[in-house]
């Protein structure tokens, strides 16, 4: 999956992924684009090879080279910074490129449930940007009953607190991605 953001003539490309959630076997938020590379090839008219480019992430991290690779370890946005510097001269090639870079997750999956007794239906959500191809939906109801589908409904024998947990299979070009979320209830 890539992304391409033009700042004057600077690209942005999204090249990799990450996995950030919680402690579960598989995680609720599953991310394709929090790893850039930033390529300001273009951006310079003049063939020097002896400038420097300085970047600055907006994360704390800083880069050089007219080519870099960076990944961010948190969503939000970012503001990036590019300096052109003339060695020769030990000032500012060129204007300062300013640009914002937005971090959102791909996938994040959550459920929503319904109590009337010992009686719950569940709901899925799976929130994306990058439409899947074919996602499917295991429920565990915590007192040994399991069912699929994207919405559920299960009778519990005796009230108690369980623990429901939600696992997606999400299919999206070659890549399998696997989402989990969990809810503690109880049922009277």
């Amino acid at each position: 999956m890539s992304r391409l953001i033009s700042i004057s003539t600077l690209l942005l490309l999204g090249v990799g992924h990450s996995i950030i959630g919680q402690n579960l076997d598989y995680d609720s938020l599953y991310l394709l684009k929090n790893c850039i590379t930033l390529d300001a090839k273009e951006s310079i008219d003049e063939d020097r090879a002896d400038l420097i480019y300085k970047w600055q992430f907006g994360d704390g991290e800083e880069g050089s080279g007219q080519v870099v690779e960076h990944c961010f370890d948190s969503l939000g946005s970012y503001n990036v910074k590019l300096s052109i510097i003339d060695p020769s001269v030990v000032s500012i090639f060129q204007d300062e490129w300013n640009f914002e870079v937005t971090i959102t997750e791909d996938y994040l999956i959550s459920f929503a449930t319904e109590q009337s007794g010992l009686a719950i239906s569940c709901e899925s959500f799976l929130t994306y940007d990058s439409k899947p191809e074919h996602v499917e939906y295991f429920w565990d109801y915590g007192d040994g009953e399991y069912q699929i589908g994207k919405e559920a409904y299960h009778t519990y024998d005796s009230a108690g607190l369980y623990t429901i947990r939600l696992l997606a299979h999400v299919m999206f070009g070659e890549e399998i991605i696997n989402l989990s979320t969990i809810q503690t209830i109880k049922v009277n």
